[in-house]
């Protein structure tokens, strides 16, 4: 299963616009790009594995456990990723549902647990940790952005 995209050219010369649809479905967000820019080596997989994770109904982990909030896919791919990823890494995060609607991101080597969980509420929480327990630190993604950026271009 894959994400199908559609490019189209917005109102500004300077930027076109990418829409990602799961099969049969809505578009599930919209990336803006300047003109000639190209698309993030890690955009298909994780287009792919959200779409598929905003198909999950009410309770699929049990009771009470919500559907993942569209809006999240949006937050992820065009605002929390570039940031924090390099437009030509294609170290796409493990992306885990959340029984409250959110989404977990996860990068699990290089000598790092690295944890970005986006809460339901629109709060973005990093944790990040060595594996051989010589560091360990997390916060909101606003107060500890650079330092992720610094592990992330380490292990990716």
């Amino acid at each position: 299963m894959t994400a199908a995209f559609a490019l189209e050219e917005s109102a500004h010369a300077e930027e076109e616009r990418i829409y990602a649809q799961p099969p049969g479905g809505a578009p599930t967000f919209t990336l803006s790009l300047r003109s000639g820019q190209e698309l993030p080596a890690w955009l298909d997989a994780v287009a792919t594995r959200v779409s598929h994770l905003l198909r999950l109904p009410q309770d699929w982990a049990g009771p009470n456990s919500r559907p993942i909030e569209p809006r999240l896919a949006e937050t992820l791919i065009v605002d929390v990723l570039p940031r924090i990823l390099p437009a030509n890494t294609d170290a796409a995060p493990h992306i885990v549902p959340l029984v409250d609607g959110g989404l977990q991101l996860e990068w699990h080597q290089g000598g790092w647990d690295v944890e970005v969980e986006l809460t339901p509420l629109g709060v973005v929480w990093v944790d990040c940790s060595r594996v051989d327990g010589s560091s360990s630190w997390d916060g909101r993604l606003s107060e500890r952005e650079y330092d992720l950026g610094i592990v992330l271009k380490e292990i990716t």
